[in-house]
């Protein structure tokens, strides 16, 4: 068993003073800088004294114009939205609809107290909500659509099948490649690669 011995200090370690944690003292800093101090406490509390206006303020004060509107508020029922809710959400259909849908969902609008536009409006909305919720899962099961993905299927093929938006799915197994963020940013972007 060998016992440890404190190493011996040099001399210009012996005497040099042992250094203070942290910076320098607030107070030390507070006098190296009173001048200054002084001189900004003194401008802030002088900015309201001004004789001369500032630059851009017109000489007389000006009125403020007031409007006044008559707009019709036709809120749609929430019982119809949750109906539309389930009606425009497909598993795996994102991005733009095809002309056949846009007047399926027409048609099932027509007796519904909504218009064509807040349906795709909702639409929109929802796509949106259900790509930020099911993000975690996506992330979670990244490397089986790495996989699945390298076996053959398609990107659109494994959108539909796992309820992902495909540009998601893309990015994921670009992700799963080891491509950096900024590299599948330049490659979506350029798109000739």
């Amino acid at each position: 068993m060998t016992t440890e011995k404190p190493r011996k200090k040099s001399r210009s370690q012996n005497r040099q003073r042992p250094k203070r944690y942290g910076n320098t003292k607030k107070s030390v800093l507070l006098e190296r800088s009173q001048s200054y101090i002084e001189e900004v406490e003194r401008k802030a509390n002088n900015r309201f004294d001004r004789d001369v206006k500032p630059m851009g303020f017109p000489d007389v004060a000006l009125e403020p114009a007031s409007h006044s509107f008559d707009w019709k508020n036709n809120p749609v029922p929430l019982k119809d939205e949750e109906l539309l809710a389930k009606f425009v959400i497909r598993k795996g259909e994102f991005g733009w609809l095809e002309d056949s849908r846009v007047d399926e969902i027409s048609q099932f609008v027509a007796d519904k107290n909504m218009s064509l536009d807040q349906a795709l409006s909702l639409r929109s909305a929802l796509l949106q909500q259900k790509t930020v919720y099911s993000h975690g899962r996506l992330k979670s099961r990244a490397k089986a659509l790495f996989r699945l993905y390298n076996e053959g299927v398609s990107v659109v093929d494994l959108s539909k099948r796992f309820d992902f938006p495909p540009m998601n799915i893309f990015r994921v197994i670009l992700t799963e490649k080891r491509w950096s963020k900024s590299r599948i940013k330049n490659a979506c972007e350029t798109r000739q690669k």
